[in-house]
């Protein structure tokens, strides 16, 4: 809350005088700050509880499209919100539950193009996959394998076209924030 805090107050998203972790992607703590800027500090902490309802909505959503049926997708979901980490995690002020649910996103659409094999899933997953890097950086261990999953799909859909626009999404939603602390520091990790 003190980056959306500051974010808020000053009307500019810069770096925190004396807080290096400002130089990191701040996608939350933006969306946080224009939550305080346009309704109140409560509205500000109920940013990661959306994520948190996001991500079980999700975890709900995978499971009914590799097979389960509708009970045992709600089990599934309700079962992982259940875990202490997990609640914890999505009642306070943190970032952690947006990650989770820019991946669960991203494998959702990869799924559903897996289903249907429209092109608009994989733009679709490659927006969501650039979203959570614009998070935190240990979004690495989990856009590694995604990024995998996405350039394998593109090359299963066969076209070049599909490929450049996926990774031109990727980069356009996913690099900003290292490109603003390679800016401000000359160095983007």
């Amino acid at each position: 809350l003190p980056t959306a805090q500051f974010y808020s107050s000053h009307h500019i998203i810069a770096p925190l005088p004396l807080n290096e972790y400002s130089y990191f992607p701040q996608g939350v703590a933006t969306l946080m700050a224009a939550a305080l800027t346009l309704a109140s500090p409560a509205a500000a902490q109920m940013v990661p509880v959306l994520f948190f309802g996001l991500a079980v909505l999700l975890c709900r959503s995978l499971a009914l499209r590799t097979g389960l049926d509708n009970s045992g997708a709600w089990m599934g979901a309700l079962c992982a919100a259940a875990l202490p980490f997990a609640h914890w995690t999505g009642s306070v002020a943190k970032n952690d539950l947006a990650l989770t649910c820019f991946e669960f996103a991203s494998l959702y659409c990869l799924v559903r193009w897996g289903l249907e094999r429209a092109e608009h899933w994989l733009f679709a997953a490659a927006a969501f996959l650039g979203f959570a890097c614009s998070i935190k950086y240990i979004v690495l261990f989990g856009a590694l394998p995604l990024g995998l999953l996405l350039l394998h799909a593109c090359w299963r859909n066969g076209r070049w076209r599909t490929f450049v626009t996926a990774v031109a999404i990727v980069a356009a939603t996913g690099l900003a924030w290292p490109l603003r602390a390679w800016v401000l520091t000359g160095n983007p990790a």
